[in-house]
């Protein structure tokens, strides 16, 4: 492959002129090392002006590649750790909300046995909650089941792995 290179040089008088040099990727180097050179023989760069490669400069190579592996094994101990800690976060959260939903139907249950039941006529009614906690819970809904001689009380979530249904029942006598 054949690529043209613009140089500009200065004539005594000061004017500049282009002069267009071809040159071919086969007689330069670009700075890679061969398989025969010598390692502390100088390089010639993508200019064609020969370039030390310093003992110094290997050391610093060998020094990032070490830093680069580090930050990989690093990187790769740190990711299921967090993993691990948004899922523990995400399980907190959970059962906290399972928590509140069971302290509420606890409670509405506690209400329905003493007799609030009869309010209902039978069959599946959405169940009004009053509780301030209830504004802590994701978004679902409260169902009261009524049948003859059994009453039911559910909380069901709208989303899913928020805590899961809260169902207690009261067998009526």
């Amino acid at each position: 492959m054949v690529i043209r290179k613009s140089i500009t040089s200065y004539s005594a008088s000061g004017a500049h002129e282009n002069d267009i040099r071809r040159e071919r990727f086969s007689d330069r180097n670009a700075g890679f090392i061969r398989p025969g050179d010598k390692p502390d023989s100088p390089l010639p760069d993508k200019s064609g002006v020969p370039m030390v490669v310093s003992r110094r400069s290997r050391r610093n190579g060998s020094l990032m590649i070490e830093l680069i592996v580090a930050m990989a094994i690093l990187t790769a101990c740190l990711l299921p750790l967090a993993y691990s800690i948004f899922s523990e976060r995400r399980l907190a959260r959970a059962s906290y909300q399972r928590a509140i939903a069971m302290e509420l139907v606890d409670g509405e249950m506690e209400i329905l046995a003493a007799g609030e039941w009869r309010a209902f006529p039978l069959g599946k009614h959405p169940y009004p909650v009053r509780a301030n906690a209830a504004t802590n819970l994701p978004p679902g809904k409260f169902l009261l089941t009524v049948e003859p001689g059994k009453v039911r009380l559910e909380w069901q979530p709208g989303i899913k792995r928020h805590g899961g249904a809260v169902v207690r029942e009261l067998v009526l006598k």
